[in-house]
């Protein structure tokens, strides 16, 4: 059974193909797509007649041994790394590639590599896990805590004669009659939740989950600073008279006079990443002074510090844009993540699986959707708000 090549490697089609077997209403665009590529070939219907699963399909195309491969690659895995890796003809020999097309179009966006496959799990509604949402704790200089999960967008309080206002997920601060008094308020966001902050000078802060930012109600003096733990995205407002220092635990500084900055310092990262896409930054250490200019990466580890030219600036900020990216990320890599968006418990009984994956995949999936990409290469299933992998 083989599909009519001009439409059936279109990742738009194999989306929709998706929505149409999970039951997903169609919009009249692609009913007008589904119709047509119906319409192209007997076996068409029949096709999609025999799938039942997301792995079915996946298997399906599998077998087309004798599909362009070439034409899939140029079409649809190829844009995604073009800033990476140049343009090389595919031979049939690499028809395995296509399978990341297929996964990626379906929103579920794995490459992996591993010899034996594992069943796929049975996932009931009951032990799902949903995604995380926008919610912090806002720990004010008194001690108070406000849980902003569910404030609604207003006034929320006012602080030394600042007004301190919510909307859609952002705390700012209006500031305009506020006195010289300098207090430090701090924003935590659990495991599970994400938030924004406007800072006093304009500066925007995004916090990932399981992270923190400990910052001045008014910057005064030369210099602002702020302290943060786990992983923020920071726009920092242009100040020609001060510049703007990022203090990472006791022995990490980043400075910029302004331009945009993605830090991932998770204590449980084996490397902690700076990566810049604006302005200019100096990372410090007690040990070294790395200098970035965008498009570059600082990586510090045990072993000591580097830059990174050319960084994948996708992958840095995805999670701001609601994505997970893993590029040829190890099976640890990627639940580390996965815990702390969803906020489950990772276990590994016995041995961890070897295993390479690259793709993207909304951050809006239920655990279990978010997993079924895997279910052909892990042995996993879910368990109260755990995640259990097996051999």
């Amino acid at each position: 059974m083989v599909m009519q090549t001009d439409l059936s490697f279109d990742p738009s089609l194999l989306a929709m193909l998706h929505k149409y077997w999970s039951g997903q209403a169609l919009s009249p665009v692609e009913q007008d797509l589904l119709d047509r590529w119906l319409a192209a070939a007997p076996e068409n219907l029949s096709f999609l007649k025999e799938i039942d699963s997301q792995e079915a399909l996946v298997a399906a195309f599998r077998n087309w041994k004798q599909a362009d491969t070439e034409a899939i690659w140029q079409r649809s895995y190829l844009p995604l790394q073009r800033e990476q890796t140049p343009a090389r003809r595919i031979t049939r020999r690499w028809w395995p590639a296509a399978a990341a097309v297929l996964l990626l179009a379906l929103g579920a966006g794995w490459w992996y590599t591993r010899q034996e496959l594992a069943p796929a799990p049975i996932v009931s509604a009951s032990t799902d896990v949903d995604p995380g949402r926008y919610g912090a704790v806002l720990t004010l200089a008194d001690g108070s805590e406000m849980l902003l999960d569910t404030v609604r967008n207003g006034l929320l309080t006012t602080q030394d004669g600042a007004r301190l206002v919510i909307n859609e997920g952002r705390l700012s601060y209006q500031s305009a009659d506020a006195e010289e008094t300098v207090a430090y308020n701090r924003m935590t966001t659990p495991r599970g939740r994400q938030f924004q902050l406007q800072l006093p000078d304009g500066s925007r802060v995004w916090l990932n989950a399981a992270s923190s930012i400990r910052y001045p109600t008014v910057f005064s003096g030369n210099n602002r600073t702020v302290e943060i733990t786990g992983e923020v995205y920071i726009e920092v407002a242009g100040d020609s008279r001060r510049s703007f220092s990022v203090q990472i635990g006791d022995s990490m500084q980043v400075q910029l006079t302004g331009g945009h900055v993605n830090i991932n310092a998770y204590t449980d990262e084996p490397v902690l990443k700076t990566t810049l896409l604006e302005g200019l930054v100096n990372v410090r250490t007690a040990q070294q002074e790395m200098p970035l200019q965008p498009g570059q990466q600082a990586q510090i580890s045990p072993e000591g510090g580097r830059v990174v030219s050319n960084a994948d600036l996708q992958e840095a900020v995805a999670w701001k844009n609601g994505r997970f990216y893993f590029q040829h990320a190890d099976l640890p890599t990627v639940m580390r993540q996965l815990a702390r968006w969803y906020d489950v418990e990772v276990v590994y009984e016995g041995n961890i699986p070897e295993a390479s994956f690259t793709g993207k995949i909304d951050q809006s999936l239920t655990l279990s959707q978010l997993l079924k990409g895997l279910g052909n290469t892990i042995n996993y299933s879910i368990e109260n708000k755990k995640i259990i992998i097996r051999p």
